[in-house]
């Protein structure tokens, strides 16, 4: 009977807490790109590994003490991949995909930590508030090109200024353009606005701001 094992072990000297492990199946970037902007339609397929001793699946709570292991040992996955999140001994979070390594929440520049400072002040947020604005007003304009103006906001905010942060790195689809796959969900918000806009103007309507 044929059947897939996963087994997680903790080579390191100290304990690794909320384990999580999906096993993934990657999309071409065209099978993305044609996604895109298309509600309910998600190219990825995840499915989450239950490990033995542990009932309900995606729990955060599985530690593995050093020396020890977790495994699945069952039917097998229909994925091509697998994504382990774990905590470390410091509390740092920490995302692998086929052996490299992201830190889930990486430390800003201190450029960045500053913009924040002044950005979150109402006596300085105009100073350096326009930034923002001007950026979104390029990147509305020329994507899904990314203007500097937009790359230059990227690195002071430590993220894209957009609801939902950054794409994460570990889930880029194969052939997609690595230097701009941290604009992807700004782009993808572009094109779906723009998407209503054309869609009101076809109903005669007008859009609203």
């Amino acid at each position: 009977m044929l059947g897939t094992r996963v087994e997680i072990r903790n080579d390191s000297d100290a304990s690794i807490s909320r384990v999580h492990a999906l096993h993934l199946t990657l999309p071409w970037w065209h099978d993305y790109v044609n996604a895109r902007g298309r509600t309910a339609v998600d190219p990825y397929r995840k499915q989450t590994i239950r490990f033995a001793g542990h009932a309900e699946p995606g729990v955060n709570d599985i530690s593995i003490p050093p020396g020890q292991n977790v495994y699945y040992d069952d039917a097998p996955l229909p994925g091509q991949t697998i994504l382990l999140y774990f905590t470390d001994g410091a509390g740092i979070q920490w995302v692998k995909r086929d052996g490299q390594l992201w830190r889930y929440a990486a430390d800003t520049h201190w450029l960045s930590r500053l913009y924040w400072w002044m950005y979150s002040r109402r006596g300085t947020r105009r100073l350096v508030g326009w930034l923002l604005d001007y950026a979104r007003r390029r990147f509305n304009k020329v994507a899904p090109s990314v203007p500097l103006s937009a790359r230059v906001a990227t690195f002071l905010l430590g993220v894209p200024p957009v609801p939902g942060g950054a794409s994460e790195p570990w889930l880029m689809p194969r052939n997609a353009p690595k230097k701009d796959w941290l604009y992807q969900e700004w782009i993808n918000g572009i094109y779906l606005d723009r998407a209503a806009a054309t869609e009101h103007a076809d109903a005669g309507e007008t859009p609203q701001p």
